[in-house]
């Protein structure tokens, strides 16, 4: 189990490699153009096999970039295609459609899958603690965070 900023496609790839089974919440985005009304990622189909994105109104959007620091492809609908579609204003707000995968999309899919409200209550209770008390000390404050006997008994003992 780990914080959320541990998340990382790549490191969960090494983990499942190596035959451990992580959970961490994913930190996602989100479509932040509109007031909710626009087409979400859920609505456009990726299709591995070429890959490419399949928008509301079956145009193809093509792996343009790819962001090897940032760990991203983005994938943009011709000018064209998104000119004279008759869904443009309920995709995007932009000349045309386009966002970013992960490169590591499939693995981060899995770990999310695993995310459940049991597993979160568990990880909150043994990971945060922990974490929340190593960066204390860390960063220069060498005290207990825990008040009275019985937390500090607690605090020392992890």
């Amino acid at each position: 189990m780990a914080d959320a900023g541990y998340s990382n496609g790549e490191q969960v790839t090494h983990c499942e490699a190596a035959g451990i089974v992580p959970h961490a919440p994913v930190m996602s985005t989100v479509n932040n153009q509109g007031d909710g009304s626009l087409f979400g990622r859920k609505d456009f189909r990726y299709e591995p096999d070429t890959d490419t994105y399949v928008c509301p109104d079956s145009e193809r959007l093509l792996g343009k970039n790819t962001n090897h620091k940032d760990r991203y492809i983005m994938y943009r609908a011709s000018a064209g295609d998104c000119g004279a579609c008759s869904l443009k204003s309920r995709c995007t707000q932009a000349p045309r459609c386009g966002f970013a995968r992960h490169l590591y999309e499939e693995v981060l899919n899995r770990i999310q899958q695993r995310v459940t409200p049991e597993v979160m209550r568990l990880r909150r209770c043994t990971v945060e603690h922990s974490f929340a008390a190593i960066k204390y000390r860390i960063f220069g404050h060498p005290r207990l965070l825990m008040r009275g006997l019985s937390g500090a008994r607690v605090e020392i003992g992890s």
